[in-house]
């Protein structure tokens, strides 16, 4: 058996293993984390810097204003991912009390959190082979293997959706702005520190 064989086996095993807890879970309750986490981020990303703004309402207050940016950015994103948990929790209760329904519920959440998983896998590849150091490794090892061709076609369908391409834009917009910020503060910072050494230089000779 070649090393590529040996590649398809361990994403087809890693796959599988992983979805055993969308058994546990159910379906509803996968699509719903789903649904709660890529909106979570569409939502965090595009209203971040406004989210930030009611934290400042509330008193709370940082020097360095990125990290309010930050910590809205996590807040939205914790707060509707578990609305739609809570949601799809809701929803599985009335599903389990019917027990046709609740087999489906049960073996629709492997099937579906196998298709998951093998889709982020595709997503994280992809990514990778997007790096221009990795480029030529990843398809010296890769492109021999069955699963390969396949993950990379999948990946780069996800990335052509118009809402993937505006969630990109979106993220790299914010990702710029926080980052861009976090530089000025910095400098400003500097500044600061600077003023303060050059001050106490003045008074210990005065």
């Amino acid at each position: 058996m070649s090393a590529q064989n040996y590649i398809d086996i361990g994403v087809i095993v890693v796959v599988l293993i992983l979805a055993i807890r969308g058994m546990q879970n159910g379906l509803i309750q996968e699509i719903a984390a789903l649904i709660g986490f890529v909106l979570g981020l569409y939502l965090a990303t595009k209203y971040f810097a406004l989210g930030a703004e009611y934290i400042g309402y509330t008193g709370l207050e940082f020097e360095n204003e990125s990290i309010s940016w930050i910590l809205s950015f996590i807040i939205i994103l914790s707060l509707v991912w578990v609305l739609c948990l809570v949601i799809g929790a809701v929803v599985s209760r009335f599903v389990v009390i019917m027990p046709s329904l609740n087999v489906i519920n049960y073996f629709g959440g492997y099937l579906f959190a196998a298709l998951k998983y093998f889709l982020i896998l595709s997503a994280i590849l992809y990514g990778l082979s997007q790096v221009e150091f990795l480029k030529k490794p990843i398809a010296d090892n890769f492109k021999a293997t069955a699963t390969y061709p396949v993950m990379m076609e999948i990946a780069q369908k996800i990335m052509n959706f118009e809402t993937f391409k505006e969630m990109q834009k979106e993220m790299s917009k914010g990702v710029s702005k926080i980052s861009n910020k976090a530089k000025e503060d910095a400098a400003k910072q500097g500044e600061k520190v600077k003023k303060d050494i050059l001050d106490s230089v003045l008074q210990s000779i005065k």
